[in-house]
């Protein structure tokens, strides 16, 4: 209520003082109008050395806020310049109107800055106040379609054999001495660690401090109290009375009940294109939930890393090099090796792959230290992840396709058949029975208190937030609260099992796992997702198939699910092994996109939605440059792009091209927001695409940010990358060959020969068996690999400032603006330096306090 009390006294107070703006510009518009004439009598008509006298002399006083410098050097030169041409008939009457135009500009620019204001207010004052407005109604009945499919599944139980799930752990969990010694470790530090429980210092003031920062992030509270959690943040006597109720709680916590009943909000996630519900909590109920399961997620992964790191756990998909092989390539590649490692040292590709599975796949969302910052999906919507974050989930999976379409390139490439696998669990957070996650919080040693917490903090009261009736609320029988940590703990916790099992199953092989979005490069049969399932098998260049066919030419494998392999809009070719943008998927999205955007109410609104769809939705969709994608993957988004905005605004004929450009369609919004008429050439284009830190609306420019990196992606990785690796693979056994052939080569036989007395008269070894291992020795090969997964960030065109840009941006401002940011200015300058003098739209000092509060609500900073 106050909020809405205080939003409405703003908009009162801006439109008063707007008053006042408009009416101080009417008169300025007539003052000088006059000096542009040279008299303010309307029957005069003075030449042009008077009009030039008279905007000297009266300029400076109706423009006190004109840069003093720029009237002054105007008008000293016209002194001199003056004197001159009073005397010598050579000064030309152009060259007199030349200076009578500088001073006309500058009155101009002025006057543009002053109309500039009033075209702002009502720009922003039709802004949403709080969430996009423009799903129309199509998509709130989507909504509710999807909202009662979502309380069919969560508010009705599903019961589990807890013996047989129990059982089947203690199968796999127990399938080595070495994996069963391990397990009883785990569940004995799991117990005692909920026996010392009481004895660790608990809910420190700092402690509610990243509790605070993590429900913010995260969302997990309701929206009504942000302020007062950002208020809390600033007080340190408050932080400790909170402290203080919560360590209470802690040591009660067998005698937990719901102060604030957890309300549901539907919210649209742009990037996974489905509606997501999200349960937020009262604070104290927050608060409590995320310290109490942050503090068990930090536990769970130690326990689990430390298992799977015990000898003999965790089988490795490696291919071990035979002792027999070992010592031939210590006896001919000792000594170039040596050679080799006084210039750099490297790691192979398997040491990457290890690194990165272990070190962003695995275990990827429990946090490893208390102020471990994990992103949550929601935050890929319309804003930007927390400065403090660390890669998002998106971030990650941009990175994991990368690395499946240098593994498919590599290994066709070195003689091998691979099969991709991608997998998706249906409704997977949603439809988690109860039972399964205690049956598996039961095998791994937690006691009854630790699991009746558990179990009040998933079977919560609940009721929806928007319902515009009130209703009684339910108890969730299924599901986990998404997007929190509490459901990263009990998820992961449940979905290690199928990791491990995985892992035992197929001899090593690397379950890629994202939360319930799963790759294998290998073989595997689970309880999967149809529409989001699929495998190609891609044979080596060399081979001719034999495997069977079926009748519609598709690849069959007996054991593989049917389906093909998408991610996005990025679709893996059988016949190729490459990904590629599939333009038949994009005629649904599009035309959802259209739906919607013809449905936004503000300018607001359109601009956030089409920095929504374009700048996340579609450009993630299409997957990130890279080399392994090659830069025909970039030439296919650019065009993609075209297509998009063909059919956002086709031509009425029908013919190809647009009818009106994003840019025009902005231009007609605004001029109907304004309560009088504004002409198109008040809407200057880099108003529209200059960055709200400059005053702009911040559109978002596709077609820029693939510019700016296509000559940073190779042409064909094929050939630039794989190509170039073979024949540095074939140099390197030439010159290992004739370093062990040297004659000058000497080595001490005592201790470098040592068991090799029958390798000394055999030649050096052939290039099959030198390239044999290249996975475990190559550093070719692990340059190769390392190039095909490198992306163009940080390597982006460097902009250079040109013609009349260096007037509004300084040099050391120009090099901390982003790549992006230097290319927009560059771009759409002219038309801001003809009309406001430079890159500032309006005199801040003109602006109304109420409107200069939604400025800065807006994000708008003023940095001239």
């Amino acid at each position: 209520m106050a909020a809405k009390f205080f939003s409405q006294s703003i908009s009162f107070t801006t439109a008063s003082e707007l008053g006042a703006v408009k009416r101080q510009r009417a008169e300025f518009e007539t003052k000088m109008w006059a000096m542009f004439k040279g008299t303010e009598d309307p029957n005069d008509d003075p030449d042009i050395r008077t009009r030039i006298k008279y905007l000297r002399t009266w300029g400076p006083t109706i423009l006190p806020r004109i840069p003093a410098a720029q009237f002054k050097f105007a008008a000293e030169n016209y002194e001199h310049f003056s004197e001159q041409s009073r005397y010598d008939p050579s000064v030309s009457k152009i060259e007199l109107q030349k200076y009578e135009w500088d001073l006309q500009s500058l009155l101009h620019i002025q006057s543009n800055k002053s109309k500039a204001v009033g075209d702002a207010d009502p720009i922003l004052l039709s802004r949403p106040a709080s969430k996009l407005t423009c799903f129309a109604k199509g998509r709130y009945d989507e909504m509710r379609d999807q909202r009662a499919s979502w309380e069919r599944c969560v508010f009705a139980p599903k019961e589990t054999d807890a013996q047989a799930i129990r059982a089947y752990l203690q199968k796999v969990f127990s399938s080595s001495k070495e994996s069963t010694v391990a397990l009883e470790t785990m569940v004995t530090n799991i117990k005692l660690f909920q026996e010392e429980w009481d004895a660790m210092p608990h809910f420190k003031a700092e402690d509610v401090r990243e509790s605070c920062k993590a429900v913010l992030r995260s969302g997990g509270i309701y929206r009504e109290i942000y302020a007062d959690v950002k208020e809390l943040l600033r007080f340190e006597d408050e932080l400790d009375s909170h402290a203080t109720g919560l360590r209470f709680a802690s040591r009660r916590r067998f005698e937990w009940c719901w102060v604030d009943t957890p309300q549901v909000e539907a919210r649209r996630d742009l990037i996974h294109d489905k509606w997501r519900f999200h349960v937020r909590f009262g604070l104290f109920e927050a608060l409590f939930i995320d310290y109490y399961a942050r503090r068990w997620a930090v536990k769970l992964r130690e326990e689990f890393m430390t298992f799977v790191k015990t000898a003999g756990v965790w089988k490795s998909d490696t291919k071990p090099v035979s002792s027999e092989d070992a010592r031939r390539r210590r006896f001919f590649l000792l000594e170039f090796d040596k050679e080799r490692d006084k210039e750099h040292t490297f790691k192979t590709v398997d040491e990457m792959r290890q690194d990165y599975f272990n070190n962003v796949i695995f275990l990827n969302r429990l946090p490893r230290a208390m102020d471990d910052v994990r992103v949550n999906y929601q935050y890929s919507e319309y804003e930007d992840p927390p400065g403090d974050a660390k890669k998002t989930y998106l971030d990650v999976e941009q990175e994991l396709i990368h690395r499946i379409q240098a593994e498919v390139l590599l290994q066709t490439r070195m003689g091998k058949d691979i099969t991709v696998m991608r997998a998706n669990f249906r409704s997977f957070s949603a439809s988690l029975p109860h039972s399964s996650i205690f049956a598996v919080l039961d095998f791994f040693g937690f006691d009854d208190v630790s699991q009746y917490i558990f179990r009040s903090f998933l079977e919560a009261p609940m009721v929806f937030k928007d319902d515009t009736k009130p209703q009684a609320s339910r108890i969730r029988k299924r599901g986990t609260p998404r997007g929190s940590i509490l459901a990263n703990f009990l998820e992961e916790a449940l979905l290690f099992c199928l990791d491990f099992a995985v892992n035992q199953a197929a001899e090593g092989a690397k379950l890629y796992r994202l939360h319930d979005d799963m790759w294998l490069l290998g073989d595997a049969d689970t309880y999967i997702n149809k529409e989001k399932t699929g495998s190609v098998t891609i044979l080596r260049r060399d081979k001719s198939p034999r495997v069977h066919f079926s009748p519609e030419g598709v690849m069959q494998t007996p054991l593989l699910p049917r389906g093909d392999v998408v991610w996005g809009f990025l679709k893996l070719q059988r016949s190729t092994g490459r990904f590629t943008l599939d333009r038949s998927a994009l005629t649904e999205p599009i035309s959802d996109f259209r739906y919607q955007f013809k449905g936004c109410r503000s300018v607001f609104d359109l601009v956030r939605l089409w920095n929504g769809y374009v700048g996340r939705f579609f450009a993630h969709k299409f997957g990130a440059p890279a080399n392994c994608f090659s830069r025909r993957h970039i030439v296919d988004i650019l065009y993609a792009f075209q297509r998009i905005q063909q059919q956002l605004f086709p031509r009425i004929d029908g013919s190809e091209g647009v009818e009106i450009s994003i840019p025009e369609f902005l231009r007609e919004k605004i001029k109907k927001a304004t309560d009088e008429f504004l002409p198109v050439g008040r809407i200057t284009d880099g108003f529209l695409y200059f960055p709200r830190s400059r005053g702009g609306l911040g559109l978002h420019n596709p077609f820029i940010q693939y510019l700016l990196v296509k000559g940073s992606v190779v042409e064909d990785a094929d050939k630039e990358i794989i190509d170039a690796f073979l024949r540095d693979e074939e140099r390197a056994y030439r010159a290992a060959k004739d370093y062990f052939e040297d004659p000058i080569m000497i080595t001490d036989p005592a201790t470098e020969y040592y068991h090799h007395e029958d390798l000394t008269t055999k030649p050096f070894m052939s290039f099959e068996e030198f390239t044999r291992y290249r996975e475990q020795t190559s550093s070719e090969m692990a340059a190769a690999y390392k190039k095909l997964i490198q992306r163009p960030v940080g390597r982006e065109k460097y902009i250079e400032r040109s013609g009349d840009v260096w007037k509004g941006v300084g040099e050391e401002e120009w090099h901390d603006m982003s790549a992006y940011d230097r290319w927009a200015v560059q771009v759409y300058h002219s038309d801001m330096l003809d009309r406001y003098g430079g890159f500032r739209f309006f005199n801040w000092e003109d602006v109304p306090e109420g409107l200069r509060s939604l400025l800065r609500e807006s994000g708008y900073q003023y940095l001239w």
